[in-house]
């Protein structure tokens, strides 16, 4: 190669050299500016994980709380030490039944259970909860934080206890936990809903509702076995369906998942009926109300507002209830 021919290759690879350095700099630049750049911290964090925004505390009571993403930074770590013996029950009772709750923290507002992505909900505030007694209107209260939900002793078979106005153990419910658990809309609770039989019979329920109705399944087919005018009692009519509460605004446990109704011409409803209380209410079998209350259902035949057909998957009241039998028997 001739000495001119030397001098023009090296000049065209400069060149080459210079326009991709050129190239290179410019993307890198469009990328900073794109959306999806994300540049290293001008400073390291000192913590295990990168500083996050700042974010709001949620309004408390609302159900941003059942929102998913981190629970507000404002929340501390709780002494469970220093808690009260009924709520150590609870929250007890509440971590074995529910495993999506991954702890509990605390702020001004009061106590709450966290569950990972899904947020929190609330406990319990700090400030007393007010009473139903004295007139007030039991619809304003029936959606109630989580502490208020298990205030009221649930009693286990074979106890019948009298209901009146004011004992519903069970029916005030904690919305913004069912919705944190299971859900707040049909396609979200449909996702998590599994096949389930009782008798013989099919539905759909949430999956930890439909593995313990397998386990009261395996009862009551024996049961009817053994007495087979039990059947007449459980005939199926209702899992899983997106409903409000007859002749009420709020969602029906059945909505979530979690409820089931059985033979509603022989177990009414307590606004079908004048009876108060009703007699199914003391004479309904206590085999079929045993093998649910076993696998963590209660029974809407001991509420003062009767639902005699209905069986709802409330296992933190069941464990309640056997924790505060046990220290009464001793």
């Amino acid at each position: 190669m001739t000495r001119i021919a030397k001098q023009f290759f090296c000049f065209f690879v400069y060149l080459g050299l210079l326009l991709a350095i050129a190239s290179y700099v410019h993307a890198a630049a469009e990328d900073a500016a794109s959306p999806g750049f994300v540049s290293a911290p001008a400073t390291p964090s000192s913590g295990h994980d990168s500083a996050a925004p700042d974010v709001a505390a949620p309004v408390p009571g609302k159900r941003e709380l059942c929102a998913s993403g981190p629970a507000p930074k404002v929340e501390d770590s709780v002494d469970l030490g220093s808690l009260d013996a009924e709520t150590r029950v609870d929250l007890q009772c509440l971590r074995s039944s529910y495993p999506q709750i991954t702890g509990l923290a605390s702020d001004a507002e009061g106590l709450w259970l966290l569950l990972g992505d899904r947020g929190r909900v609330l406990y319990g505030r700090y400030a007393p909860a007010k009473s139903i007694a004295g007139g007030q209107n039991m619809a304003e209260v029936w959606d109630v934080d989580v502490r208020t939900s298990m205030a009221d002793p649930y009693p286990l078979e074979p106890e019948r206890p009298d209901t009146p106005y004011g004992v519903s153990p069970g029916r005030k419910r904690s919305y913004d936990f069912l919705v944190a658990l299971y859900g707040g809309t049909p396609a979200q609770v449909n996702k998590q809903l599994v096949p389930a039989r009782l008798v013989g019979q099919p539905l759909r329920l949430s999956s930890p509702a439909g593995m313990a109705l397998a386990a009261t399944d395996v009862v009551l087919v024996e049961a009817v076995r053994n007495d087979p005018q039990l059947r007449a009692f459980l005939k199926m009519e209702g899992g899983f369906m997106w409903r409000r509460i007859a002749g009420e605004s709020r969602l029906s446990p059945h909505a979530f998942g979690i409820a089931i109704d059985l033979s509603s011409r022989l177990a009414p409803y307590w606004r079908w009926s004048k009876l108060r209380p009703h007699p199914l209410q003391f004479s309904y079998p206590p085999a079929i109300v045993d093998a649910f209350e076993q696998a963590g259902f209660i029974w809407g035949g001991k509420w003062h507002e009767y639902d005699i057909m209905h069986f709802e998957y409330r296992p933190e009241l069941v464990c309640k209830a056997r924790a505060l039998r046990h220290k009464f028997a001793r």
